[in-house]
C-alpha cells in the first residue's frame, strides 16, 4: 500500500467487516450499514494496509447510510486533505478500494451524476447512479469505499478526486436475487454535509445551508457549487485541526497555520475552476 492510499477496513467488536476512508488523518467515513451491531462511541479497529488503530464510532446517521469513525492512532497516511469534486453525467469513475485480493476493482461510467435517491436508510439523499462494467452477480464488500472521477492515468502530480462513496447495488430486474451493474454512490458533499461532527460554516458552502442538493440543477457547474465540493475536505481538515488543537497536540500558531493552509488549497481549487470557466476570457 503506497503512503497516499487513503481506504481502510475496519473491525468492530462484535467482529463485523466494514470499509471506509480516510478524510483526514483522523476522520474516517463509511456507510452506517457497515456498522451493523455497533452503538455510538463502540471501539473498532482501523487497517489501512499493515497499519492499524484503534477508533471509535462518533457518528451515526442512519437515514442518510452515513457513519464517522475517530481514529485514536497514527496509520502512516500523510494526505491532508483528501481531495474532492462534483460528477458529471458520463463521466469516468473507479473505486480503488477491493474487499480481498482476488476480487476486481471497480470501474465504469457515471450515468447521473446528481440525482434524488431514497437510499435504504430511509432519507432521500443526492446520489450518483453509477455502471459498473465488472457484472459479477454480488457487490458485497464494497459498500463504503470511495468512489473517484477517473481522469486517467495517474501523474506524479495527479491526486485523484472523490466524489462520493458507494452504498448500495441494484437488484437484476430479471433475477432479483442478484445485483445488475448499476450501483448507487451518495454524493462526497451531501455525506459529509449529513455528519454534525463535520460542521461547516454557511458562508464557506455559498448557499443557504436550509436548502437541500435537490435544490441544485444536475447539471448546475456554478462557483458555489464547486466551492461547497471543494470545501467539503476543507471541513474534515478544520475539524481534526481544532481537535489537535483542544488535545494539546498543536498550539493555538500551529493549528491557525494548518487550518489556513488547508482553506487556502481548497480556495485554490475554487478559483482555478472559476478562471477555466469564466465565460467572458
Amino acid at each position: 500500500m503506497d503512503a497516499e492510499d487513503y481506504w481502510v477496513t475496519f473491525t468492530s467488536e462484535s467482529g463485523s467487516p466494514g470499509a471506509g476512508f480516510l478524510l483526514t488523518r483522523r476522520w474516517v467515513l463509511t456507510a452506517a450499514h457497515c456498522l451493523q451491531g455497533s452503538e455510538l462511541y463502540d471501539r473498532v479497529t482501523v487497517r489501512r494496509g499493515d497499519d492499524t488503530a484503534p477508533a471509535r464510532v462518533v457518528e451515526v446517521n442512519q437515514g442518510g447510510d452515513v457513519a464517522l469513525l475517530k481514529v485514536d492512532g497514527p496509520l502512516g497516511w500523510t494526505r491532508l486533505p483528501i481531495d474532492t469534486c462534483r460528477a458529471q453525467d458520463n463521466d469516468s469513475w473507479l473505486s480503488p478500494y477491493t474487499p480481498a485480493e482476488n476480487l476486481a476493482r471497480l470501474k465504469g461510467q457515471v450515468i447521473t451524476g446528481s440525482r434524488k435517491f431514497t437510499c435504504l436508510g430511509g432519507d432521500e439523499i443526492e446520489a450518483l447512479e453509477l455502471e459498473v462494467r465488472q457484472v459479477v452477480g454480488s457487490y458485497h464488500g464494497y459498500s463504503g469505499s470511495p468512489v473517484e472521477r477517473d481522469d486517467g492515468p495517474a501523474g506524479d502530480d495527479r491526486r485523484p478526486a472523490v466524489v462520493g462513496m458507494l452504498i448500495e447495488q441494484h437488484p437484476h430486474a430479471v433475477r432479483p436475487e442478484e445485483a445488475s451493474n448499476v450501483l448507487f454512490a451518495i454524493t462526497i458533499g451531501h455525506a459529509i454535509q449529513a455528519l454534525e461532527s463535520l460542521e461547516l460554516p454557511v458562508r464557506l458552502l455559498g448557499r443557504d445551508k436550509a436548502s437541500g442538493p435537490e435544490d441544485r440543477p444536475a447539471s448546475a457547474r456554478t462557483p458555489e457549487s464547486v466551492a461547497a465540493d471543494r470545501y467539503a475536505g476543507y471541513r474534515a481538515a478544520r475539524a481534526e485541526i481544532h481537535k489537535d488543537r483542544d488535545g494539546g497536540h498543536l498550539s493555538v500558531e500551529e493549528a491557525a497555520d494548518f487550518t489556513r493552509y488547508a482553506l487556502r488549497e481548497a480556495t485554490k481549487a475554487t478559483v482555478a475552476w472559476n478562471a477555466d470557466n469564466d465565460p467572458l476570457s
